[in-house]
């Protein structure tokens, strides 16, 4: 998982900053710090290369958004690792909506029924 690129547009902050602890735990306690919700459209994943059966140290991962626009936006995702050859590639189409709309009361007595 990573920082949705529209995010640092809206709070006008860099969401990849490396905070000290305190901050990080602050920002995760704000009350309604989610605005928005981002569900998959559609998600390609090419695996170009098998790791070890042992796993690596880390993975170095590039994203970038091809375009951003109505409510929607196409990112691309390259993973690479320590000497730079490419591990997977990744198109992404996501929605974006607002978080109220996940998170809203559910009506449960259609869902009740149908049991």
């Amino acid at each position: 998982m990573f920082p949705q690129i529209p995010e640092s547009f809206r709070s006008r902050s860099d969401p990849y900053a490396v905070r000290g602890a305190d901050s990080a735990a602050e920002a995760k306690n704000k009350k309604g710090a989610a605005k928005f919700w981002y569900p998959t459209l559609l998600l390609n994943l090419d695996i170009k290369k098998a790791l070890p059966e042992e796993g690596v140290d880390w993975l170095f991962v590039r994203t970038r958004a091809k375009q951003i626009r109505n409510g929607r936006y196409d990112l691309e995702v390259v993973v690479m690792d320590e000497v730079g050859d490419v591990v997977a590639l990744s198109h992404h189409v996501c929605m974006i909506l607002p978080a109220s709309r996940n998170l809203a009361a559910r009506n449960t007595a259609n869902a009740d029924a149908k049991l």
